[in-house]
C-alpha cells in the first residue's frame, strides 16, 4: 500500500512540477517579448491562409502581412490587441474574411482536436485566463502541448525578442486547381458526416470584438474577401453565402471583395 501511494504521488507530482515550471518560464518570457513593428508600418493584413498566400507585403509600401494559416478570429483578435496597443502608427487593418470564416470547423483549431498543435504558437499573446483555458482543455495531452509552446516560442528566450506575428508565404507556384481537392476542402470546411456545419459562434463573436478593438484605437478596419475559384465558389452552401452577407450588413462592416 505504501509503495502504491508513493508511486501515485510521483505520478501526480511530476506533471504538476512540469506545469508549474512551465508557467514560471512563461511568465518570464511574457515580460521579454517585444511587440513593436517598424514605425513606418501603417497598415497590416491579418487573417488565415487566404491572406498569408495572397498579399505579398514586399510589394506594398508601409504594409505588414501578419496572417497565419488556419488562424481563427479568436487568435487574430489577441494578436491585433497586442499589435495596436504597442504600435500607435497602425492606422488601417485589412482582415481576411470569407464564407468559410463563419463555419464552426474553425472551433476545432481553438478548443477542439487541433488546439494542441495550433494554440501553442499564440500562447504568449493570450491573457492569463485564456492561457489557463488552453492548458485545461489540453490536459490529456499536456506534455505535447507544453513542448509545442516551447518549440514554437523558444526564440523569444534565446534568439529574437520580437514577436512573430506572421508573414507572407506562398509555395503554390505554377500550380493548377484540382476539382477533387476543392471538393475535399469544401467537405472539410462546410460539412461533417454529410451534414451542413453550424455557424461558429466564437468566430462571429471575435469578429465583432475586432471591430470594436479597431474602433477604440481609431483604426480603419476593412474586411478583405480574396478571390475564389469559380468551381469552388459555386459549391459553397447558399446558407453561408447569405450568412456572410447578412453578418456584414448587420454589423456595418466594410468589405473589399
Amino acid at each position: 500500500m505504501k509503495r502504491f501511494l508513493t508511486q501515485l504521488l510521483l505520478f501526480i507530482a511530476i506533471p504538476s512540477t512540469l506545469l508549474v515550471a512551465s508557467l514560471m518560464v512563461t511568465f518570464y518570457i511574457s515580460t521579454t517579448i517585444d511587440y513593436k513593428l517598424d514605425k513606418k508600418i501603417t497598415q497590416v493584413f491579418a487573417g488565415d491562409s487566404h491572406i498569408q498566400n495572397a498579399v505579398n507585403d514586399n510589394l506594398l509600401k508601409d504594409c505588414k502581412n501578419i496572417a497565419c494559416a488556419s488562424e481563427s478570429f479568436y487568435f487574430t483578435y489577441f494578436k491585433l490587441k497586442k499589435l495596436l496597443e504597442n504600435n500607435p502608427n497602425i492606422k488601417k487593418v485589412y482582415l481576411g474574411a470569407s464564407y468559410h470564416s463563419l463555419s464552426n470547423y474553425y472551433d476545432a483549431f481553438i478548443t477542439g482536436e487541433f488546439s494542441s498543435s495550433v494554440s501553442p504558437k499564440y500562447f504568449y499573446v493570450l491573457p492569463m485566463s485564456e492561457k489557463l483555458m488552453h492548458i485545461r482543455i489540453n490536459l490529456t495531452n499536456l506534455p505535447t502541448f507544453i513542448n509545442g509552446v516551447f518549440s514554437n516560442n523558444y526564440k523569444y528566450l534565446f534568439k529574437d525578442s520580437h514577436y512573430d506575428y506572421g508573414s507572407y508565404s506562398n509555395e503554390f507556384i505554377k500550380t493548377t486547381a484540382v476539382k477533387s481537392f476543392m471538393n475535399k476542402r469544401l467537405r472539410f470546411q462546410y460539412y461533417t458526416d454529410g451534414q451542413l456545419n453550424p455557424f461558429s459562434k466564437i468566430n462571429q463573436f471575435y469578429l465583432t470584438k475586432i471591430k470594436l478593438l479597431c474602433k477604440n484605437h481609431n483604426v480603419d478596419l476593412r474586411l478583405l474577401n480574396t478571390p475564389l475559384h469559380p468551381y469552388f465558389k459555386n459549391k459553397i452552401p447558399i446558407n453561408y453565402l447569405n450568412k456572410f452577407k447578412d453578418f456584414v450588413r448587420v454589423n456595418k462592416l466594410n468589405v473589399i471583395d
